[in-house]
């Protein structure tokens, strides 16, 4: 993986077909996490912490994209 991970804390706001709308806790900014089978647990209106690696997606409005790595894969990097 290219990208670096990083620890997010997010409180999920909305869902739609493909993503989770969630807003960063301490910073306040707006991420599109992707949904995937890590994230399957989260629900809308709570807030949790996981790691992700970051992209940028959108043809004219960027938008900071979030892909959650699964924690056991986070401890093998790690090794």
């Amino acid at each position: 993986m290219g990208n670096k991970l990083k620890l997010y804390r997010c409180i999920f706001l909305k869902e739609n077909k493909d993503y989770i709308i969630g807003k960063d806790i301490f910073n306040s900014k707006i991420y599109n996490i992707k949904k995937s089978e890590e994230t399957s647990e989260f629900k809308i209106g709570t807030d949790n912490s996981f790691y992700a690696s970051e992209e940028k997606g959108g043809i004219l409005f960027k938008k900071s994209i979030l892909r959650v790595i699964n924690y056991n894969e986070v401890l093998k990097m790690a090794k």
